[in-house]
């Protein structure tokens, strides 16, 4: 009758998915290298980071889908950008 589990904020939802994005980027990376040397393993992880970042920072779609709910994509986008290297590369 009454549904008293806690809605997930739309900001919430679409940083799980940037982050999922950024590590499935990365992993798919990883294993397509095929290599463990850790030069190219750590140029690859950079490069997965920018390309998919790049990518995303160009999608006039999410822009409008955060302007929509009066988020700031750009900043949500660089702060799970961070986190992304912060991960993989620290």
């Amino acid at each position: 009758m009454f549904n008293f589990r806690k809605k997930t904020s739309v900001e919430s939802t679409l940083r799980k998915k940037i982050a999922s994005s950024f590590d499935t980027s990365v992993r798919d990376a990883i294993k397509d290298l095929g290599s463990n040397d850790p030069l190219f393993r750590g140029l690859m992880v950079k490069a997965a980071i920018g390309n998919l970042y790049q990518a995303l920072k160009n999608s006039n779609e999410m822009e409008a889908l955060c302007s929509i709910n009066g988020l700031d994509y750009q900043s949500i986008l660089e702060d799970e950008c961070n986190k992304a290297l912060q991960k993989y590369l620290e």
